[in-house]
């Protein structure tokens, strides 16, 4: 093993290998990333990753970049080698919530010279185990990677990655393997593509048929090449034609204030009217969305300080709504517990959005405002870069919301919104205030989010909640390490489904907006990229964006479903069985269903039977079901005994549905 500590070579080849192995010296660094300043703070010398100590203090340790970036380390062998096995510490400092353990192993060879490929050699899944300090070894898959240096990318699983250290089995290996190596390489690359530019297309906006009240997306019709240095690909032009077949009411829009009113771009000419330019575009969009009949949430990023600028801003986006009837609500900020989003306190928050309030409410009293725009339910405030893991307690989740409460913020507002995202728990799970696998846990932790906000309620104010940002990354890092757009549409059916009976029950739930419409540009990172119903130069439409206009088009109107408890049971696997049952307006019965992956010891598909009784013991004159794995709503066949009612159904992770008439 390569490593700096020779007794230790001995023992860790007998163990590895129960023979006599040669090892190559090894040196490291750490190539420009993300996370490059911060890991060269930490490791100066380039000793800690190979000099034995492994532990969870900060001395012991290597943090890669908070925020699923890539941690890369790139090695040096003394001589030409064949890499056996590595083996790697890695700390979880929470070992609950799999902090700091990387989803995967990425390893480049090269020769001492050429840059290494686009394509990694190995690509490894890294195992978990329950442990502070967890030693894994890894034999690199078929045939040992011949290299004279060595890339070692981890992948995030849960945001950031932290190493303690690395060691190399290696054996010596002639220079004609490497070279055949090199040359393997290079046939497994793939060619250099001439990138393909998109149109939008023309004439194609016209307004949304069924626009539901409940479901909405995310949209950036600031991040396109007119304001900066964005691909074209979030214009309005690209983005609409979606928008119209999506049937999503809503849209979530940020505004960042230093865009459109700055006191330095106003102090010349051109700075001046390249602001006036970038506030006649987002008139012009407003526009569009008011010719799709989408209401609008404008989302007014500002400064820390009442300047004259965000007096200005904040009168523009009154302007805004004054002039457009898309603009349906004004959410102040966006995540102010991240710092990487609001650099004041929580009360210099506080003191931002009643400024705001007292601006927008003198040029449109009707307008709705609200605070929050919370990470999460508004966790205690994340700061700093390094050593930062999320590893929220549930004595620290509304901390920061606690804070701007207990400053009186809700006597300024018409409702409160948040980022509830589930990360690697399903979308009917619990994640602060209820257990993962909880069928009802989401529920359970709406319903207590909700309670405690209203407690600080002493005005009895008729508020709303708006879930103004939650998604699924379709992404091998980050918190879901999800690799199927089929995973992302089973997740999409069945939060809607289940936020749709959150509103049915009485929670004043205004509307829900799915991160994201479309993917970011991919040099963003994987995960950052992925989270959208479209892709990135909206060409595609992937699987999510068909559940998602199925469910909103037949849950358009939450007014017209009362809940209905009935006793629904599944014949095979009923404890895995998800379901939800309404009454619609129509007198029709309608019966919502999926199976929990996340409670099967086996991630599969099965057929089952759902009985149940309908209401007074009535007996159905025909029930259809849609199935949104298919294409159409069908005719089923069923039976009913004694009065219950049986329907043999075929059981997906995707939601799905039958309209009992």
């Amino acid at each position: 093993m390569s490593t700096k500590n020779p007794a230790a070579i001995s023992t860790i080849a007998v163990l590895l290998c129960c023979s006599v192995m040669t090892f190559a010296g090894v040196t490291y660094e750490y190539p420009p990333q993300p996370s490059f300043a911060e890991m060269n703070k930490q490791d100066p010398a380039r000793t800690k990753l190979t000099d034995e100590r492994i532990g969870t203090g900060s001395a012991d340790t290597v943090f890669g970049k908070w925020n699923a970036k890539p941690y890369i380390v790139d090695w040096t062998f003394d001589t030409t080698v064949y890499v056996d096995e590595i083996e790697i510490a890695v700390v979880h400092p929470n070992v609950e919530k799999r902090t700091g353990h990387p989803a995967a192993l990425l390893l480049y060879g090269a020769d001492g010279t050429s840059p290494f490929a686009a394509v990694p050699d190995n690509t490894i899944d890294v195992p978990y185990r329950a442990t502070n300090v967890q030693i894994i070894r890894i034999t690199i898959p078929e045939r040992p990677l011949v290299c004279r240096r060595l890339r070692t990318e981890f992948q995030s699983a849960n945001m950031q990655t932290v190493i303690s250290s690395v060691k190399f089995v290696t054996r010596p290996a002639p220079d004609a393997e490497l070279a055949a190596a090199a040359a393997d390489r290079a046939r497994k690359q793939p060619p250099v593509l001439a990138d393909i530019v998109y149109s939008p297309v023309t004439n194609a906006v016209r307004k949304i048929d069924i626009p539901a009240q409940l479901f909405g997306v995310c949209g950036h019709m600031i991040h396109t090449d007119v304001f900066g240095n964005f691909s074209p690909y979030w214009d309005i032009a690209y983005t609409a034609p979606h928008l119209s077949d999506l049937n999503a009411g809503w849209i979530r829009e940020p505004l960042y204030q230093s865009w459109f009113f700055s006191a330095g771009a106003l102090t010349n000419a051109a700075g001046a009217e390249r602001l006036a330019r970038n506030r006649a575009k987002v008139d012009a969009c407003l526009a569009t969305y008011d010719a799709l009949g989408i209401r609008v949430m404008l989302t007014p990023m500002f400064s820390t300080n009442a300047t004259a600028e965000f007096n200005a801003f904040l009168g523009w986006v009154a302007a805004l709504a004054l002039a457009h009837r898309s603009v349906a609500v004004v959410e102040y900020g966006n995540e102010p517990n991240l710092e990487g989003f609001w650099k004041g306190s929580e009360k210099d928050y506080a003191d931002r959005c009643r400024d705001a309030t007292a601006i927008i409410k003198k040029r449109k009293p009707d307008l709705p405002v609200l605070v929050g725009a919370v990470s999460g339910w508004g966790h205690q405030a994340v700061k700093g870069d390094a050593k930062n893991f999320g590893t929220t307690k549930q004595s620290e989740a509304l901390s920061f919301t606690t804070k701007i409460l207990e400053c009186g913020i809700l006597e300024c507002a018409d409702g409160f919104s948040a980022h509830p995202y589930r990360l690697s728990a399903a979308p009917e799970g619990g994640r602060d205030f209820a257990e993962a696998n909880d069928p009802d846990g989401f529920f359970k932790e709406i319903s207590y989010a909700w309670n405690y906000i209203q407690g600080y309620n002493k005005s009895k104010r008729p508020l709303t909640l708006y879930l103004s940002e939650i998604g699924y990354s379709v992404s091998s890092s980050g918190y879901t390490v999800v690799r199927d757009r089929e995973r992302q549409a089973d997740y999409i059916s069945r939060l809607m489904l289940v936020l749709f009976d959150v509103r049915t029950r009485g929670i004043p739930l205004e509307a829900m907006m799915w991160y994201d419409l479309k993917c970011d540009d991919p040099n963003v990172g994987e995960y950052e990229a992925n989270w959208g119903l479209l892709s990135h130069k909206t060409e595609r439409r992937f699987p999510g964006f068909y559940a998602f206009r199925r469910a909103a088009s037949m849950f358009s109107d939450p007014a017209k479903f009362k809940p209905l408890d009935i006793d629904v049971q599944s014949k095979n696997w009923d404890d895995c069985v998800k379901h939800f049952a309404w009454k619609r307006d129509d007198g029709a019965v309608v019966i919502a269903f999926w199976r929990m992956n996340q409670r099967q010891n086996i991630d599969m598909d099965f057929q089952s039977t759902l009985s149940f009784r309908l209401p007074d013991n009535a007996v159905p004159s025909s029930i259809v079901i849609e199935d949104l794995t298919e294409q159409l709503p069908r005719a089923v066949g069923y039976s009913v005994k004694d009065g219950v009612v049986e329907i043999p159904v075929a059981v997906t992770a995707r939601a799905g549905w039958v309209v009992v008439r």
